[in-house]
């Protein structure tokens, strides 16, 4: 038999499960959790009506996020060249403007992960910390129809 967990990830990447207040803070389980973050069928019986998992052994892990199942929680070495962005405990992602992603209709910024193993679930969000870290950089082009963009570059809307 076949044990199930159910979790949930808020808009600041912090991992909770169901029905506790605190989320984990262990950076090497953090890692360990969100390194197998996988896509499933939500429609499947054993998908228990969730999109995301993680596996670990014998268990599954289901997991229901406020928006991404990965956030970017903060810039790591915001200085250096390039930026990393951290995710998870430790983990990290090299940073590229060029794959910065906005969803007009919430306002919220995304990131699409290319190299770490955030790149399997794509658009990743990035918390406000983040965006707020990033925003230096950010305005908004009125002669193109109010779109943001990053140090002069447009940041294209996230596909649906």
């Amino acid at each position: 038999m076949r044990r199930s967990y159910r979790y949930t990830v808020d808009l600041k990447g912090q991992l909770f499960l169901q029905g506790q207040a605190r989320p984990y803070r262990d950076p090497v389980f953090l890692d360990f959790f969100f390194s197998r973050v996988e896509r499933i069928d939500a429609q499947a019986p054993s998908s228990q009506g969730y999109a995301w998992q993680s596996r670990c052994g014998r268990e599954m892990n289901f997991i229901a996020p406020a928006d991404t199942p990965i956030v970017f929680k903060s810039l790591v070495d915001a200085s250096a060249s390039p930026m990393l962005l951290l995710f998870a405990g430790t983990l990290t992602e090299p940073f590229d403007p060029a794959h910065l992603r906005v969803r007009s209709a919430t306002g919220r910024l995304y990131y699409l992960a290319q190299t770490s193993k955030a790149a399997s679930v794509g658009a990743c969000l990035l918390s406000s910390t983040v965006a707020l870290e990033l925003s230096k950089h950010i305005a908004v082009n009125n002669d193109d129809g109010g779109r943001l963009v990053y140090d002069a570059m447009p940041i294209p809307e996230l596909a649906p």
